[in-house]
């Protein structure tokens, strides 16, 4: 008998949960809860929940509400346009100069890269790079970089000028023929430098190849136990910066102030 009123009474339980959901979702639905967002394609849904992000964290309904304002305000409004026929370097840079207005929602961050699309009428826009070298490239990219921000037009005019100082320049080295150790002092050296383009960059180089001429460089530090070797790096951390000959002169004066020198291992 007290099985059976056991069982009666989840059976009821049951029947009560299966009664009451429904009206728990009708209430949230009343109270406006989040929208359905998977009618709209990736890139009007991401910057809707992107410019209601600060008010999800107040709850479904506030961000709810939030996301319901996107939608209306999308009534109207051509909203995101799709980008899909430019190659990826020019996209990337019209999401780049428009990154700000994203957070404000799909009706600005569109008509931030409408007007994108319109200045490259009449522009060459980003000049393909893939015919240089990876160096060269990234020096080039990184001398551009503040430009970017201002959209394909501007990025690629400042490409082209990086293009056109090429001609008649040797450009950058190559300094595969280097240690490890010698090419990255090098690199470090000239980093100021290739903020400025590859034809800045590739001078320094060149100066730094030149200098090595009649000296030993960077000495070796391989025989020496890991710690000895990072305390050496360490000291001459500040002569590193100038180049090769400096940093090579440094360290040899802290082999030559280590008595005895150790064997090799």
């Amino acid at each position: 008998m007290r099985a059976k009123l056991w069982l009666l009474a989840a059976i009821c339980i049951f029947f009560a949960a299966y009664i009451i959901a429904p009206t728990l979702a009708q209430a949230q639905n009343a109270a406006g809860g989040v929208p359905n967002l998977s009618g709209y394609d990736n890139e009007t849904r991401m910057t809707m929940e992107m410019a209601c992000g600060s008010e999800r964290r107040n709850g479904p309904v506030a961000y709810g509400t939030c996301l319901n304002r996107q939608i209306a305000s999308l009534q109207g409004s051509p909203g995101v346009p799709n980008l899909s026929s430019y190659d990826n370097e020019t996209r990337m840079t019209m999401e780049m100069a428009c990154g700000s207005e994203r957070r404000n929602g799909p009706v600005a961050y569109g008509a931030c890269l409408n007007r994108q699309i319109a200045s490259l009428q009449g522009s060459p826009g980003v000049p393909n790079l893939s015919s240089y070298d990876n160096e060269t490239r990234m020096t080039m990219e990184m001398a551009c970089g503040s430009e970017r921000r201002n959209g394909p037009v501007a990025y690629g005019a400042c490409l082209n000028r990086q293009i056109a100082s090429l001609q008649g320049s040797p450009g950058v080295p190559n300094l595969s023929g280097y240690d490890n150790e010698t090419r990255m002092t090098m690199e470090m050296a000239c980093g100021s430098e290739r903020r400025n383009g590859p034809v800045a960059y590739g001078a320094c180089l060149n100066r730094q190849i030149a200098s090595l001429q009649g000296s030993p460089g960077v000495p070796s530090l391989s025989s020496y136990d890991n710690e000895t070797r990072m305390t050496m790096e360490m000291a001459c951390g500040s002569e590193r910066r100038n180049g090769p000959v400096a940093y090579g002169a440094c360290l040899r004066k802290q082999v030559d102030s280590l008595s005895p020198r150790p064997g090799p291992q």
